[in-house]
């Protein structure tokens, strides 16, 4: 991922989080889907 951070969460602000993408590799069994999200 070439993004310097991500926004994760639910539906309003108070469920997300802003998480470098590099921290989703340290999760185990995560799989990464590039291109399916958006960028603002």
């Amino acid at each position: 991922m070439d993004c310097a951070e991500l926004v994760l969460g639910g539906g309003n602000r108070s469920t997300k989080i802003l998480l470098n993408p590099n921290e989703l590799k340290k999760l185990p069994n995560v799989e990464v889907v590039d291109g399916l999200g958006l960028e603002r």
